[in-house]
This record gives structure tokens, C-alpha cells and sequence, in this order.
């Protein structure tokens, strides 16, 4: 608490003893009074603050900071703090009643304050002002009270308030519809109903209840039981209303209700009682349920079950039902024939103790998951007859529903489908037979396989013992061989007592008639199984089994025999077993019969090699498709290829092509020798070795029969030295050919081109020396500059050919300097568009500032000007010249409209003297473009041309911009 002392009011100055002592007892009453008011305002949770009208602090509870968020200090450092702390919403009304504060005297409000924390609180504040008796302000007091739990609860109630409201407003339409619903359920329900008053009669009914008892309201109060129904059953209904409305209780009945015309109709009356004082007879609801289709279709539904009835006791199969205790309501007869018992005897007792006892459990959880669940199933199960055979059912069981939807029972039926069973055991047991034998045979199939893979013969005797042990699954596997001079039977490989592969070369014995092997000979399917036979372990019997003995054939020739027996395990022997042992032995003879054609073939082979490796020329044996089989080394040596190299591949990797006119391959030249098969010389042949080189070769190809086949043995012979000597006579005659060529086309060109000029010359010449002295000096200065001209146009075509004479013979000069392109190219256009005959024909264009490169200025001049002119020539219209680049060449496509070149002159086009077959009259040498050609590949660029006759023609030439 701030203390008082310092900002009261002035005390008088000092009079008379007297009045100082009566004024210090007043001054000690009143601050007794002060500091009992004080602690009173400490003491409640108020705040209370009493200042100077000039705002300094007389008094502040201990409360003050509690209830105005701050100490009072920063109210009053700062006239405007409360400003910063009054809630923005709340701020004008704050102002504003502080305003008014010294016109009204006392001001009350509730505001809102922001706490340091930042919670809002809410504060009830009055401020009221003490004045002296003059009417001056003495002191400014305040009163504040933190109200914010009300507010909470105000709001909280307003909220419940609204919220009930709202229910209350949800619950009146709830109703508003539930009554709106029964009001047209009432209206449109099929059913008749009626509000009944013990004493007054009927009150309301709905239409179908009016319709029922054909009446309208106005004959509520008339209505009488008797007028629709019997009189023993309007004495019954009366009592039963009376019951109904005494005791309150519902009750039911059926009736028959006359309508108008004698019909009638089967009815069903239910009474309810209506609400009301106990002490008096409640009204009742009757609702009239018209059941005259519901009885039919009961009638129906009775006569529908005896006919059931009637055709399941007339089933063989097995029908029952049982309710939710899992006891029988209903068995056929066919079911109590089954368990020997009648059917009295079965239904209310369960059906469990029927039920095999293995089976019993898992019968009870299925029909108690159908109870459960409902929906139907169907399941078998097996049982042992009293015959101690086994026999099994098939049952399909559909859950019971009532009305409502409620699971009451199962129905079941059971059919006998032992017979069907046994049939699908045996099927199933043939299957598996046959999936074993399939296997077994793939088995077999792999084994051959693997035993063609074995090199020696020993070895391939062990293999059929070891894959007979470890791929077939036998106890012990022996192979013998036959004796057939001395008649017996000689070991190979065997099994030892205890399952090991050993070599029996020692065991040898005579062909018994009696035996296994001698019998295994004779008999048609070709082995002999005996199921107690004695089993032998060297040479003697070391017990009794099952033995089988497969005889190996070979046509009509006994090779051996394959025996197998159960020694070591003792296991039976199945049929599928027999089978796939005899198969063994038939696929051993089959490759031991061919190992030992390969044995002997090897032989013959090793000498025939030896042979072969010692013949000096390179020879090559072949199949008939051309897949070589065999080489020596001379031909390793011709070709540079090893002989792994070579096996199995086609001649064409070493000969690659025959170099006759048809320029075949060398197999098909082969397989088309004539049928006899005689000497065949294939002179002209290319060899190609390993490393890519070729040389002429010459084969000499003989056909050798080997057992009813064909193979081919070339000898081949390098002809390098007489192809070399050929060509190079191939190529004098083919290059005297084009010289001679190419002179009798320069004769014709230049003496036809010179023909025309020299004739020029000549008329010239005598028209000067006829009539000299008749002409003026301009008319003999015409006639010699026209000799000039003809000399000078002669002049260029002998540089044409000397220059193109250079250039093939690779003497030409080429000089490589920066330039611009496309400056040449716009000074030869200006130079042809400068002449009258061509003025404004050209137009050259490119999107290039400087399209500079390396070229030989003079060559690429007569370039553009031969193709230029070529097209100016041969085209009277616009020739358009284009020069532009690509990544590292320039492009110069010159383009006409004229009369093209035909598609037979382009392959010509740039050979020396050639021109096109339409130019006609126009003259030309058909140097140009060849010189053109070779100044373009002398910078290593290219020309090519596209043309179409009468549309036009574009020449592109593409030049390096760097060489």
C-alpha cells in the first residue's frame, strides 16, 4: 500500500495551545479512521487508487496490480498508459467517459485490459470526484473489479442458451416431421385404422379403414360391429375391446368381415390402447389388416410344402434339416434308411453321434459357422463302412432364414459319391504314372545327351552304370558285353555291396539257358524281371530280390546287357520303374552301337589326316553346303587362319566370291555342279586371308561318296603373280580404250566447235580482200574485231583442254589464299549483267557479312563463270546465285529455269567432251563442268547437280572454308 502522508491537504497554521491540542486529536482520530479504512480496502480483492485532481497518488490497495494488469507507478508516470493497455475495442468508450468525468462527477463502464502476459481480462471500473465545500475537486478516486469469470459465464450461458434454443428448434421440427410422416402414413397406409372410444364409437379413420368398413364420417356415431361381422364374432370382438381398454394391454385377432354382395374377406384386428388416466377405460387404435391374399398363399404355400415333401422323401439323396442346437427337425426317408434307424427315431436328436468320430469335430465347427455366418457351403467327407471299405459323401448345406431375416436351421443334402471318387483315385493314380514315366523320360533324354559327350568308350561303360545309380535311382547298375563265339557273358562296370561304381573286367561266365540273360534274349519285349531272384556280390549270393536283365540289341545281334537289382535297399520295383529301365537299355544300345561306328570312323579318320597334313597343296574338305570340316597346313599357312579357326565355318570366309560375269559367291557355284558329281575347275576365284588381303586363286574340287554322303575336297592354288600380270594388261588395253575414246570425242567436239568460228574467219577475210576498197575504215574495223573475236573464242577452248589435260595429269596450279567468297561471286554477276545480252538476268544473294575461306582465286572464277554461263545459256529466264555456310563449308548453289538434263546425261555429266542430248543448237565444248568437277575436288569440296528436264537445274558446290 502507497502511504497517504505526503499529498494531503495542508494543515492550518498553528493557533492557541488549546486548539493545537484538539487539532492533534482530530489529526490522530482521523488517521485512525484512515488506516482502518485502509486496511479494509487492502483487505478486499477490489483495487481502489485515490489521486490529486493534478494526478498525484493519495492512496492505492495492494490489489491494484492484481486487477489493472500494471503498478500503478506507470499509470501515473503516464497520463496515457491506460491508452496502450484499454483493449482497441473498448478504447473510445474509455476516453470518452473520462471525458465526461468532472461534468457528471462519477462515471461506470466495462472494459476490457491486456494483461503483460497478453491475456485479456475483463474490469468493472467506477471513477468517482470528491469536492470541497466550495465545489472545488478535492480528490479523483477509482474503483476497479476484475469481472472476467462473469463475462465467461455470461457468454457461457448465452452460448447454452443459444445451443438449447437451437435444440429446442431442431426437436419442434423433428416432431413437426415425425407428425407430418404419421399423418400420411395414417392417410396412405393400405392397412384400416380407426380411433375407438368405449362409450362413444369411432372418433376418427383413416381412407382405407372408411373403404373397409364402407362408411363415411358421417356414420362414425352409427357404426355398429354387427353390420360386417357374424354375431358370435361381434360378441368376441366386444369383449376383447373391453379387455383391451381395461387392462391396457394389445391384443390380436382374426375374423371374417362381410362386405356389401356377400363377399367376404379374411381380416386381422390388432387393439392398442391410447394413452390416458388410469382410472378410466382407455381409447383404443384398431388396425384392420385385410390377410385374405396372405391366407391363399398360405393355403398355397402348405400344398406347395406336401408336394415338397412328397418328391424329397422320393429322392435317393440323402436331405435333412437341423435347427441352431444342431438337432434334427426333418430327415427324408433315403436319410433314415442310411443310418438304419426311422425317421421318428432321428428328428429331435442331433446329428453329431451319426457322424464319423474323426470327422465329428470339424462337421460341428462347419455347421456351427453356417449357424453363424448363414450363406451356404458345401463339403465331403470320408468314412469307413461296415464292410471296412471306405466310402465318401458329398454335402451342400443352405442356411434357414425366418421372416425377419433370423438364421433358424441348415438344410443339407448328401450324395453318395464313392464311386466317382474311386474312378478320379484311379485316374489320379494313372496321371501320376504317366507324370513319373514323362519324367523319367526327359531323364532319359538328358542322360543320352550327356553320354554322347564322353570321349572314350571305358568311359562311356562307367557313364551308363553311374547315370543308372544316380540319375534313375537304382540300387545297383551292372553293364555286361556278349561273347557270341564263346557264348559269354564278360563285366564292364558294376556295384559293389555298399553302392560304389567298380570295374568287373574280372567277372566272366557262361550263357545259361536257365538264366536271366539267355531268357532276356528270347523273349519279345527284349528283358527279364524276376522279383525273387538270387543277388549276387562278386560271385556269390548275398540274398534275394528283384533283378532285371535288359538285352542290348543291335538289329539281330545281341551286344550285351544292362541288370539292375533292389541289393542295398530293398525297395519294391514300381512298373513305370520296369518300363524306363527297359527304354535305358534301348537308348544304351542305341549309343553304344554308334560309339562304336565312331571308334572305328576315328580310326579311319587319324589315317586320313596323316595324309592329308602331308600333301604340299593347301586343301580344304567340305560338306555339300559349303561348311568346311577339314584343312592341313598348307592351307593354314595360304590363309593365316588357325585350323580352329576354319572348322565349321563357310568357304566364303576364305573365298569369298567367284569372279565370273555373274559375280556369285562361291557356294552357290558349288551346289550347282551337275549330279554326276565329275572333276570341276573353278579357275576364276577370290581367297581372302585373315588379315583382310585377297589374291587370286584357282581350286581344283573333286566329290568324295562317304557312306551314301557327299563331301567336297578342294586343292587350292595362289594365283596371285598371273592375276597381277593380267590386270595390269587389263588396265593398259581399258586405258588405251578411254584415250582412244577420248580423241575421237575431241576430233568431233573441236572440229565442229572450230568450224564455225574458222568459217566466220574465212567469210571475213574475203569479204576484206573482195570489197576492201568499197569499205569504209569503221566497216573493215567490224570486220577484223569480229576475226579477233573468233580467234580469241578458239583460243579459250585449246586453254579448256590444255587445262583440263594439266589437272588429270595432276599438274595443274593451285594456290590457297584467304578470300572472299562472296565478293568473287558478286563481281562475276556484275561482269555478265554489264553485257547487253544478259543484263538483269542475275540476281545473287547471301545472308553472310564476309564469307571468307581459303580458294585459288583464279580456278574458283572459272568456276562460278562456267556455271553461271551454263545456265544463262541454257535458260532465258532469271538465274539466281546463293551463297551461304554450314559448320565448316561454304555452300554456292547456282539455279535456272531452263531446259534441264535428262536423267541418262547426269551419270555423264562431268565427263571431258560430254554434253547433254537436248542442248540442240547451242554451242558449248562440254569442258566446262569437267573442269569445274576437278578445280572443286582440288580444294577438296564437291559439285553435284539436281536437275529436271524442262523445269530447271541447280549446281551446289561446297568448298572447305579451312583446307
Amino acid at each position: 500500500m502507497k502511504p497517504m502522508t505526503d499529498n494531503l491537504p495542508p494543515t492550518p497554521p498553528p493557533g492557541p495551545s488549546t486548539d493545537t491540542q484538539q487539532l492533534d486529536a482530530v489529526k490522530a482520530e482521523l488517521e485512525m479512521q484512515r488506516n482502518y479504512l485502509r486496511d479494509i480496502l487492502d483487505s478486499v480483492e477490489d483495487a481502489f487508487m485515490s489521486v490529486t485532481p493534478d494526478g498525484k497518488l493519495i492512496f492505492a490497495s495492494r490489489s491494484f496490480e492484481q486487477v489493472f494488469g500494471y503498478p500503478v507507478e506507470r499509470y501515473l508516470s503516464d497520463p496515457d498508459f491506460y491508452k496502450t493497455v484499454v483493449h482497441p475495442d473498448d478504447l473510445a468508450l474509455v476516453i470518452r467517459q473520462r471525458d465526461d468525468l468532472f461534468d457528471k462527477g462519477s462515471v461506470e463502464l466495462e472494459r476490457r485490459l491486456v494483461f503483460p502476459d497478453g491475456s485479456i481480462h475483463w474490469q468493472f471500473q467506477r471513477i468517482w470526484v470528491n469536492y470541497d465545500a466550495e465545489g472545488h475537486p478535492l480528490t479523483v478516486n477509482t474503483m476497479g473489479r476484475d469481472i472476467t469469470a462473469r463475462k465467461q459465464a455470461e457468454a457461457a450461458l448465452r452460448e447454452a442458451a443459444a445451443t438449447l434454443e437451437q435444440r429446442v428448434d431442431e426437436r419442434t421440427a423433428e416432431l413437426n416431421q415425425i407428425k407430418h410422416r404419421l399423418e400420411t402414413i395414417f392417410e396412405t397406409i393400405s392397412d384400416g385404422v380407426l380411433l375407438l372410444d368405449p362409450v362413444h364409437g369411432i372418433q376418427a379413420a383413416n381412407p382405407a379403414g372408411e373403404a373397409l368398413l364402407n362408411i363415411t364420417p358421417a356414420d362414425y356415431a352409427t357404426f355398429r360391429l354387427e353390420h360386417i361381422f357374424a354375431p358370435e364374432t361381434v360378441v368376441r370382438l366386444r369383449a376383447l375391446k373391453l379387455q383391451v381398454a381395461q387392462t391396457r394391454q394389445p391384443q390380436q385377432v382374426e375374423a371374417v368381415l362381410q362386405r356389401p354382395g356377400g363377399l367376404s374377406h379374411d381380416v386381422e384386428i390388432s387393439y392398442a390402447p391410447v394413452s390416458g388416466d388410469e382410472s378410466e377405460l382407455a381409447q383404443l387404435v384398431i388396425i384392420i389388416r385385410d390377410v385374405t391374399a396372405r391366407k391363399r398363399t398360405e393355403a398355397a404355400l402348405r400344398a406347395s410344402e406336401a408336394r415338397y415333401l412328397n418328391v424329397v422323401q422320393t429322392q435317393t439323396e440323402l436331405i435333412c434339416r437341423y435347427d441352431t442346437d444342431l438337432k434334427l427337425t426333418f430327415v427324408n426317408d433315403a436319410y433314415a434308411r442310411r443310418f438304419d434307424q426311422l425317421p421318428r427315431d432321428l428328428v429331435g436328436q442331433s446329428f453329431l453321434p451319426l457322424i464319423p468320430e474323426r470327422e465329428r469335430d470339424a462337421v460341428r465347427l462347419h455347421a456351427l459357422d453356417l449357424l453363424r455366418n448363414g450363406g451356404a457351403s458345401v463339403h465331403e467327407y470320408e468314412f469307413s463302412g461296415a464292410d471296412g471299405q471306405k466310402y465318401w459323401q458329398y454335402w451342400t448345406d443352405v442356411a434357414l432364414y425366418d421372416d425377419h431375416g433370423t438364421i433358424t436351421g441348415v438344410q443339407a443334402v448328401g450324395v453318395d459319391i464313392t464311386e466317382r471318387k474311386r474312378a478320379e483315385m484311379t485316374l489320379q493314380q494313372k496321371l501320376d504314372e504317366e507324370q513319373e514315366l514323362q519324367q523319367n523320360l526327359q531323364v532319359l533324354h538328358a542322360i543320352s545327351i550327356e553320354l554322347t559327350k564322353v570321349e572314350t568308350l571305358d568311359e562311356f561303360y562307367r557313364a551308363v552304370v553311374e547315370m543308372g545309380l544316380t540319375r534313375l535311382g537304382m540300387d545297383r547298375v551292372g553293364i555286361f558285353l556278349y561273347d557270341q563265339a564263346a557264348n559269354m557273358a564278360q563285366g564292364v562296370y558294376g556295384t559293389d555291396d555298399v553302392g560304389n561304381i567298380q570295374a568287373e573286367k574280372y567277372i566272366r561266365f557262361l550263357i545259361r539257358p536257365d538264366g536271366g540273360m539267355y531268357t532276356s534274349m528270347i523273349k519279345p519285349e527284349r528283358f527279364h524281371f524276376n522279383d525273387n531272384a538270387p543277388l549276387y556280390h562278386k560271385e556269390d549270393v548275398v540274398g534275394y530280390g528283384w533283378n532285371l536283365t535288359v538285352a542290348l540289341w543291335s538289329g539281330d545281334r545281341v551286344l550285351g546287357w544292362l541288370v539292375a537289382d533292389n541289393y542295398i535297399h530293398r525297395r519294391p520295383v514300381t512298373p513305370t520303374q520296369i518300363e524306363i529301365l527297359a527304354q535305358y537299355g534301348i537308348y544304351v544300345s542305341a549309343s553304344l552301337v554308334r560309339r562304336q561306328v565312331e571308334d572305328a570312323l576315328r580310326a579311319s579318320e587319324e589315317e586320313f589326316r596323316l595324309l592329308l597334313e602331308a600333301a604340299p597343296v593347301a586343301t580344304i574338305i567340305s560338306d555339300t553346303l559349303g561348311m568346311i570340316a577339314l584343312v592341313n597346313q598348307a592351307a593354314e599357312d595360304m590363309f593365316g587362319y588357325s585350323r580352329a579357326e576354319m572348322l565349321g565355318q563357310p568357304l566364303e570366309i576364305i573365298m569369298p566370291q567367284a569372279l565370273d560375269e555373274t559375280d556369285l559367291p562361291l557356294s552357290p557355284v558349288i551346289a550347282g555342279a551337275d549330279d554326276e558329281r565329275e572333276r570341276l575347275n573353278v579357275m576364276a576365284l577370290v581367297g581372302r586371308r585373315k588379315n583382310g588381303t585377297r589374291f587370286p586363286a584357282d581350286i581344283q574340287l573333286s566329290y568324295i561318296e562317304i557312306q551314301s554322303s557327299s563331301v567336297m575336297m578342294l586343292h587350292v592354288l595362289d594365283m596371285t603373280q598371273r592375276a597381277a600380270a593380267e590386270k595390269a594388261l587389263k588396265q593398259a588395253l581399258a586405258r588405251e580404250k578411254e584415250l582412244s575414246e577420248l580423241r575421237a570425242r575431241f576430233v568431233s567436239t573441236t572440229s565442229h566447235e572450230f568450224r564455225t568460228p574458222l568459217a566466220a574467219i574465212l567469210a571475213a577475210t574475203e569479204s576484206l580482200s573482195l570489197y576492201r576498197q568499197r569499205m569504209d575504215d569503221e566497216q573493215i574495223a567490224n570486220r577484223l574485231e569480229r576475226i579477233r573475236a573468233q580467234v580469241l573464242h578458239m583460243r579459250n577452248i585449246m586453254e579448256d583442254v590444255l587445262q583440263l589435260t594439266k589437272m588429270e595429269a595432276g599438274y595443274a596450279d593451285f594456290k590457297l589464299t584467304d578470300g572472299d567468297l562472296g565478293a568473287l561471286c558478286q563481281a562475276i554477276v556484275d561482269e555478265f549483267n554489264s553485257q547487253p545480252d544478259y543484263h538483269d538476268r542475275l540476281v545473287f544473294s547471301t545472308p553472310l557479312a564476309e564469307p571468307t575461306a581459303q580458294f585459288d582465286a583464279r580456278l574458283l572464277r572459272q568456276v562460278v563463270t562456267n556455271l553461271v554461263h551454263n545456265g544463262l545459256k541454257y535458260s532465258e529466264k532469271q538465274v539466281r546465285v546463293e551463297l551461304d555456310r554450314d559448320e565448316d563449308e561454304l555452300i554456292l548453289k547456282i539455279s535456272d529455269q531452263g531446259i534441264g538434263i535428262p536423267a541418262d546425261d547426269l551419270k555423264r555429266l562431268f565427263e571431258p567432251f560430254h554434253r547433254a542430248a537436248n542442248v540442240g543448237t547451242i554451242s558449248g565444248t562440254g569442258l566446262g563442268l569437267s573442269i569445274a568437277k576437278q578445280a572443286v575436288t582440288l580444294h577438296k569440296g564437291s559439285l553435284s547437280v539436281a536437275s529436271q528436264v524442262g523445269v530447271g537445274t541447280t549446281f551446289t558446290v561446297r568448298v572447305p572454308i579451312k583446307a
